[in-house]
């Protein structure tokens, strides 16, 4: 009977080595899974825009007053995310503001009021919004458009004008009189010649 040990022993041998290799290969990627970075597009951290917009400046075209419409303008601008939205804002005595979407027309974000109202005061001011949600405000603009009913007079700045035109009145009376006189020259003469005449008569 023929035995064939060493081809089986051969076998084993090369059974355990595949087994041992593999397992090393195995371990290896395992390790290199567990030494790698995690995903860095879902796990890194995006830079958020903190920053507000820039309102360089920003005016008012026309006049405010009764009737008459005028036109809010502002020169805003976001380097990081952008401008979203600007507004205009004018508050009437101190009540809740009343909100004008701005447009933009290539230069400069742009909105029209109508004329207001006499005998209130305003206040305008410009806000404006990045797509961060992050708020610029501007200073703001205010107008009194209250009557007077009661004013005050300064007497200071009353004064000069009062005696000018009392000066004057004066001087055009003492003008006036002397030409009246110099056009009635016999006004004095005549009650002189009659007082003369009568003492005539009396001492005949």
């Amino acid at each position: 009977m023929i035995v064939h040990r060493p081809r089986l022993a051969l076998s084993s041998l090369f059974l355990v080595s595949v087994i041992i290799f593999g397992t090393l290969i195995f371990s290896g990627q395992l390790a290199t899974l567990q030494t790698e970075p995690r995903n860095s597009v879902t796990d890194r951290i995006v830079a958020q825009d903190t920053l507000r917009p820039e309102i360089y400046g920003w005016g008012i075209d026309g006049i405010v007053s009764d009737g008459e419409a005028f036109t809010v303008w502002g020169n805003v601008t976001d380097t990081e995310s952008g401008v979203h939205n600007v507004t205009a804002k004018i508050r009437q005595d101190g009540g809740d503001p009343v909100v004008t979407l701005m447009v933009f027309n290539s230069s400069f974000y742009t909105a029209t009021f109508p004329g207001v109202e006499l005998n209130h005061t305003y206040l305008i001011w410009v806000e404006a919004y990045d797509t961060e949600d992050n708020l610029a405000l501007s200073y703001s603009r205010s107008f009194d458009l209250r009557i007077d009913l009661n004013p005050q007079v300064d007497p200071t700045l009353t004064l000069p004008y009062v005696v000018s035109f009392s000066l004057l009145a004066l001087a055009i009376a003492i003008g006036l009189s002397f030409v009246y006189n110099k056009r009635n020259p016999r006004l004095e003469t005549g009650v002189e010649e009659e007082t003369n005449s009568d003492d005539s008569s009396q001492n005949e």
